[in-house]
């Protein structure tokens, strides 16, 4: 479960560092609210 989250923060953070002001700081936060919401569950 853990591996496959730090995938998905890896290839996020790649993302915003090509284009900070492009939708893909959205995908960060969208991750962010995923983890959030699965640790509550």
């Amino acid at each position: 479960m853990s591996r496959s989250t730090i995938i998905i923060e890896m290839q996020a953070r790649r993302k915003t560092q090509r284009s900070p002001s492009e939708p893909g700081s959205s995908i960060l936060r969208g991750v962010e609210d995923w983890r959030k919401s699965t640790t509550v569950r």
